[in-house]
């Protein structure tokens, strides 16, 4: 087995969502203190962020059903995907992620990337390994590499290593509920129940939103 291959086994065993134990009552999310902390600058909408990982493989199997509730969110709401950063080699993937956005590239780029970590397993984990990620995207490999090494993708970087630090992600997929409230799939029955969690927290916040507008 290559190196790589083993990294993404090791990597999937550890981040991989925990089981959660039967005497556990606490609440199925972790409630962040403080102001909360966004991703983008606050526009009077919820900030739903959902994380994730390119070697995740549930990640994968449930991106198509996130995608879906994300379509039908409430006007109120604002979606947004976030790779998470947990370290080498996750830190390179992280970057991948965000160079393909700031080239502007869509989701549907992402899923090629899932096919390439997981049907392939051909993880790109270093810079040695842009060019068969250029290919296996259809892009230009000059400005990939180029991208992958431009201040904007630094600056995007730092500003997601805030985020990793103020939610304090300890598995993936998870949801990140406008800076407030934080779970994973394990922490919840399955997809369906990992996204009516989501449901539930949004209209949690819409309410709590709402109790401190009028308060002031």
């Amino acid at each position: 087995m290559r190196l790589s291959a083993i990294l993404v086994v090791l990597m999937m065993l550890i981040f991989s969502p925990p089981a959660r134990a039967a005497s556990d009552e606490a609440k199925p999310y972790k409630e962040l203190t403080g102001s909360p902390v966004l991703a983008e600058k606050d526009d009077g909408r919820i900030e739903v962020i959902s994380f994730f990982w390119y070697g995740c493989g549930t990640c994968f199997r449930i991106d198509e059903a996130v995608s879906r509730w994300a379509d039908k969110l409430p006007s109120d709401v604002r979606f947004i995907r976030k790779h998470v950063a947990f370290g080498p080699p996750v830190d390179v993937h992280a970057r991948i992620f965000t160079t393909l956005k700031v080239m502007g590239r869509g989701h549907e780029d992402d899923l090629k990337v899932f096919n390439v970590f997981l049907a392939q397993r051909k993880p790109v984990n270093t810079l040695i390994d842009l060019p068969r990620l250029a290919e296996a995207l259809s892009l230009d490999e000059k400005k990939l590499i180029e991208t992958f090494n431009s201040k904007e993708v630094d600056q995007e970087m730092a500003k997601l290593d805030k985020l990793m630090a103020a939610y304090n992600i300890e598995a993936v997929p998870s949801l990140v509920i406008d800076g407030k409230y934080v779970f994973n799939v394990g922490d919840t029955n399955g997809p369906q129940g990992y996204l009516e969690q989501a449901d539930r927290l949004i209209q949690q916040r819409r309410q709590e939103r709402l109790a401190a507008a009028g308060n002031k």
